[in-house]
């Protein structure tokens, strides 16, 4: 589960960027092309904080795995 979580925020994240640098970086054509008809920014932004929001999900699952084998140790 924490590896899928952060599989797929990571991704999320790169392809957001990828997707993002194009619309900031490269010229009309290229973004008609690659990235969409305009250069809103919005929806890269979206999808990053929810990749983000998936990161911190597989950092908190974890920590509390980590916390649950060191109790069960004891």
């Amino acid at each position: 589960m924490i590896l899928i979580l952060r599989v797929f925020g990571w991704l999320g994240i790169a392809s957001s960027g990828f997707n993002a640098a194009i619309k900031l970086f490269a010229n009309d054509e290229a973004v008609r092309r690659y990235a969409g008809i305009d250069r809103d920014l919005d929806l890269n932004i979206s999808i990053a904080a929810f990749c983000l929001l998936f990161l911190a999900l597989a950092s908190i699952l974890a920590e509390v795995r980590a916390l649950n084998k060191t109790e069960t140790n004891q």
